[in-house]
């Protein structure tokens, strides 16, 4: 019983493990999530970068239809510890013998990880925040002071994907002398990514 004790475990904890930076990331504040979303974009286009040897590769390979056959480690983990309970379940609850309750969990080790845990961890993991668009697709969009501008600057709430943000903006070089109060509508012209700043002008 106490290997089947350990395989429940071992697989309780690699869920828990693998569900935890879900979590951490849905819980973060937003701009960790825009700087996230900069990671991943050139993440992508890193794939790009490197398509051609990845293509090379797969090609000496062979055909890698072999590898859904694969599964995956949320898988391995959810038979394991469904596996490990049901062991833990047949020994102790019906008093079979380790080798007996060992056979007879794998089919519903198997079936439980199909039809409960598979539908339950998509259903739990599709309230994961969804990626953030560049900074840059607030371009030419509006934007609205929520401080007067003091030397061509200050504060502006924007909306980026469906979110309230707050980002600092400059005013461009021949409106710098104008007034901004709170309040006051802008246009952004262009943004800076690395020090996620708004360049913006005074609507007409």
């Amino acid at each position: 019983m106490f290997t089947f004790i350990v395989l429940m475990f071992t697989g309780l904890i690699g869920l828990v493990f693998m569900a935890l930076p879900g979590f951490l990331h849905h819980g973060g504040q937003l701009s960790h999530a825009i700087h996230t979303s900069h990671v991943s974009a050139g993440a992508h286009h890193g794939v790009h970068l490197h398509a051609p040897a990845v293509a090379k590769i797969a090609g000496k390979m062979g055909n890698p239809n072999w590898l859904r056959l694969v599964p995956s480690p949320r898988a391995i983990f959810s038979l394991l510890a469904a596996y490990g309970a049901f062991g833990v379940l047949f020994m102790a609850g019906l008093h079979l013998s380790s080798t007996l309750a060992a056979w007879s969990a794998v089919l519903p080790a198997i079936a439980f990880e199909r039809f409960i845990l598979r539908p339950y961890w998509n259903w739990l993991t599709s309230f994961g925040a969804a990626p953030a668009s560049p900074l840059t697709a607030l371009v030419l969009t509006e934007a609205v002071a929520v401080s007067n501008f003091q030397n061509g600057r200050g504060i502006v709430q924007v909306e980026h994907d469906g979110r309230a943000v707050q980002m600092m903006a400059y005013l461009i070089p021949e409106q710098c002398r104008m007034p901004v109060h709170v309040g006051d509508r802008l246009r952004v012209e262009s943004v800076d990514e690395k020090k996620e700043l708004l360049i913006v002008s005074l609507s007409q």
